[in-house]
């Protein structure tokens, strides 16, 4: 629904498991399978998910689209590209769960918690 809305564009990009090893301070080894059912350890990766943001809100900015942001992160890799914006005039509110993003938060011009508007959301189908 939100994809048909001017002014949106929604990418839905698939996340895969791969395997992942856990490393271990404590005893410093790599244990590649769970040692209680000897089933690999799986972890997702991204697939290019903060590329693709920063990428699209530069591009967006260098053709003048927009003045004012919402960024749903609480990824504080997003600090840089927020700043450079906010030094370009693009204002950038922030959306994210409580206790997270606490870097972006700050580095925003405002900000609010998901977690305050959840109960009022519907979805119209």
């Amino acid at each position: 629904m939100l994809n048909s809305q001017p002014g949106f564009t929604v990418t839905i990009r698939e996340r895969k498991a791969r395997r992942q090893p856990v490393y271990c301070r404590e005893f410093k080894h790599t244990l590649t399978n769970c040692p209680k059912c000897n089933k690999p350890y799986y972890g997702a990766s991204e697939k290019g998910v903060d590329t693709a943001v920063i990428t699209d809100m530069f591009a967006l900015h260098i053709d003048d689209v927009y003045d004012i942001a919402v960024l749903v992160s609480a990824d504080s890799d997003m600090v840089p590209m927020v700043k450079y914006l906010q030094n370009h005039g693009v204002k950038v509110i922030n959306a994210a769960w409580r206790n997270t993003g606490f870097d972006i938060r700050q580095s925003c011009w405002a900000s609010f918690y998901i977690d305050d508007i959840t109960p009022q959301l519907k979805l119209n189908i």
